[in-house]
């Protein structure tokens, strides 16, 4: 799977229009920028777009959003405002965030080394950037492309990085190299940076 940047690092507006879904899930980030400077600027492009992404049962209709105070948004050209708004296509949107599944790849400790395009491209700028370990200077053939935060919490990276879209979890400075040995401290939480 190839993934690519957010149109939200590309027009680097800290404001955006964010669609999730009923476990938290991200479906669309909008620059805010782009909607009022683009000519779309009413909810009717950012549903359209939502209708686009998310495959619904036939008879579910279309759905709507609902804001941070659980109002729907009524009108299609209701003033946009940024804000992080959650798809619903009935009372789905009342649940409580779901915790990740048990054995997910994308758990707080999943294996470092594993080979995907994400992991891949990230290793390789780390070891442009660092060229070894940061900590005890081995040679980055031994080494382990680690996350400062676990990848399995973009809400702590969003609350450091003061966003609200989904961050940027496989860019070089949501990294470090470490050496095989500390990497494996580390994920234990023997180790710790400050």
């Amino acid at each position: 799977m190839v993934t690519y940047d957010l149109a939200q690092y590309s027009w680097n507006d800290t404001q955006s229009v964010t669609v999730v879904s009923s476990t938290a899930e991200v479906i669309a980030v909008f620059p805010l920028s782009f909607l009022l400077t683009g000519g779309c600027g009413n909810w009717s492009y950012v549903l359209e777009t939502i209708g686009v992404l998310v495959q619904t049962e036939s008879n579910a209709g279309v759905g709507g959003l609902i804001d941070g105070t659980g109002a729907s948004i009524s009108a299609p050209d209701q003033k946009l405002q940024a804000g992080v708004y959650r798809f619903a296509r009935g009372p789905e949107y009342f649940r409580k965030n779901l915790p990740a599944r048990a054995g997910d790849a994308s758990s707080t400790r999943s294996d470092s080394k594993r080979s995907s395009v994400n992991q891949t491209r990230f290793r390789t700028a780390l070891i442009a950037r660092d060229f070894s370990c940061l900590v005890s200077e081995t040679d980055y053939e031994d080494c382990t492309a680690c996350h400062i935060i676990p990848q399995s919490r973009p809400d702590v990276y969003q609350a450091v990085l003061g966003i609200s879209y989904p961050p940027p979890l496989f860019r070089p400075a949501a990294g470090l190299l470490l050496s095989d040995t500390l990497h494996h401290a580390f994920d234990r939480l023997e180790l710790s940076f400050w």
